[in-house]
């Protein structure tokens, strides 16, 4: 069931509710207001018959006959009239009065006679009586007149049921065009909120370009109808060089507007029917549908060409450089995360050849893919502590006295067993990882000759840093900090830089 069908029925289903509270209480109020307007009337009607009733001038016998009549037509009115004594009793002539339908011992509810012109109402069974009395004039007699209500309220009710129909219709009416119009307005909220929630997941939140997911659904589209119309495809993965030393000496606004103006560059050397898609970082991808390998490989010069051109930001100049990896459909793959995983080991082989881009070979993929499973997995080595420093002592010759000791870092990975590092120090340079990398050594070092002073040796120690630490602005604060929060002088370490 649809939204519009919901809200409608709720909303009648309301009206309907009101509808009928309203007309109980309307109905209630209405059989009130008759009961006070004909116990007021039967007030007046007893009064003038009792006027008329205690007329000395007439004699008994046109009493009696006028008695008769007025009981005649109460009768036929459904009125029941009663003469009571001093005592309460009915004065029970038939030949005079109508029956008082099985009512002696309800009319006690009356109280006894007062000789005094007065109405009220009994309940009988659930249902009102009205009634009014009025003595007459000669002897200790009551007049007592009582308003039967069998059908005494059908003018009552068929007023109200008319009413009501046609108020019910009005409402129902009005609540129904009041349903479409409020459910045409939720649904349309519903829907645009929808939408942007599907944008939002579907799309990167700082360049609005897609996101990944995205890209494989068009991806994957895009193979059915390429293979059904004999064509090929291209898919390119794009790296920026170095964003993290931009992040670290300009800031991340810096380098978010960086990431910016360069998804508008891009996009702009692109044909309609392209997508550029922002993978996350400072990884971009792009999808060249029906395209062959030599107009891949135009679309990369293109590219090339216009972020070749500095950025200027916040009065900063920037040049920035891509490695760019191109996979090729049919030839290196037919489904989506096949293609997308071969187009990132060509942008690596491009990065490790410094070669600007590459096409994806199958000769270089098992070397490739082991570095993009050791990037994965020295992320993890890290948290996990996997990582383990190694000291290689210093000794004075002439006294063969141990005077410090250099930090060797080696990685005790849990299915190859130790690594050198001269098997991931590239790759963390790559990945980004450098700095963590760099903390973690430093941090173990300096608790290391802590250590070794609290015993009583004094051995410096020395740490190697790769070139591209010296990018990171925060290193010295970040060095003096740990020396601080360890209480170690800073001349027991000494920094370097790797021979490469």
């Amino acid at each position: 069931m649809n939204i519009k069908r919901r809200f409608l029925l709720a909303t009648i289903s309301i009206a309907l509710v009101v509808l009928f509270l309203f007309g109980g209480v309307a109905y209630y109020i209405a059989r009130d207001t008759e009961i006070l307007k004909e116990t007021a009337l039967l007030q007046t009607q007893i009064k003038a018959t009792a006027n008329a009733l205690s007329d000395q001038s007439l004699d008994q016998k046109t009493r009696d006959d006028y008695f008769k009549f007025l009981a005649k037509i109460y009768k036929s009115h459904t009125y029941i009239l009663i003469l009571r004594d001093q005592n309460g009793d009915i004065i029970t002539d038939t030949d005079i009065l109508p029956p008082t339908s099985g009512l002696t011992t309800e009319l006690t509810q009356i109280g006894p006679p007062k000789f005094i012109a007065r109405s009220g109402n009994i309940t009988i069974k659930g249902q009102n009586y009205p009634w009014a009395a009025a003595p007459l004039q000669q002897g200790n007699i009551e007049l007592l007149v009582v308003h039967k209500p069998q059908t005494a309220e059908t003018p009552l009710i068929e007023t109200i049921t008319s009413r009501f129909i046609i108020a019910g219709l009005i409402v129902i009416w009005i609540a129904v065009w009041a349903a479409l119009i409020l459910a045409s307005v939720f649904t349309k909220r519903i829907h645009a909120h929808h939408a942007e929630l599907q944008y939002r997941a579907s799309h990167d939140g700082l360049t609005q370009l897609p996101n990944r997911s995205l890209l494989l659904q068009r991806l994957e589209k895009s193979l059915v109808a390429t293979s059904l119309q004999n064509q090929q495809l291209a898919l390119l993965v794009m790296d920026l060089d170095h964003f993290k030393e931009v992040n670290d000496t300009l800031g991340h606004p810096v380098g978010d507007q960086l990431l910016l103006q360069i998804s508008h560059r891009v996009s702009a050397v692109l044909r309609n029917s392209d997508t550029v898609a922002r993978l996350g970082g400072d990884e971009f991808s792009v999808l060249l549908p029906n395209t062959r390998l030599e107009h891949a490989i135009l679309c990369v010069e293109k590219i090339s060409a216009a972020l070749n051109k500095s950025f200027i930001i916040e009065e900063n100049e920037i040049s920035t450089r891509f490695s760019i990896g191109i996979a090729m459909f049919p030839e290196h793959g037919h489904a989506p995360d096949t293609l997308l995983k071969y187009a990132d080991i060509a942008m690596y082989q491009a990065k490790r050849n410094n070669t600007g881009y590459s096409i994806y070979n199958a000769e270089h993929d098992s070397y490739t893919l082991q570095r993009l499973t050791l990037a994965r997995e020295l992320c993890t080595a890290i948290e996990e502590g996997q990582l383990t420093l190694y000291y290689q002592p210093k000794i004075d010759i002439p006294t063969g006295k141990v005077n410090g000791a250099e930090a060797l870092v080696r990685w005790q990975h849990p299915e190859q067993g130790i690594i050198l590092p001269d098997e991931f120090i590239g790759i963390a340079e790559q990945s980004g990882l450098i700095d963590t990398l760099a903390y973690w050594v430093i941090e173990a070092a300096i608790k290391q000759c802590q250590k070794w002073r609290a015993s009583g040796l004094k051995i410096k120690i020395a740490i190697n840093l790769s070139a591209s630490n010296l990018h990171n602005t925060k290193l010295p604060d970040w060095i003096e900090k740990k020396l601080n929060q360890y209480d170690l002088p800073a001349e027991m370490l000494e920094l370097e830089l790797t021979e490469n």
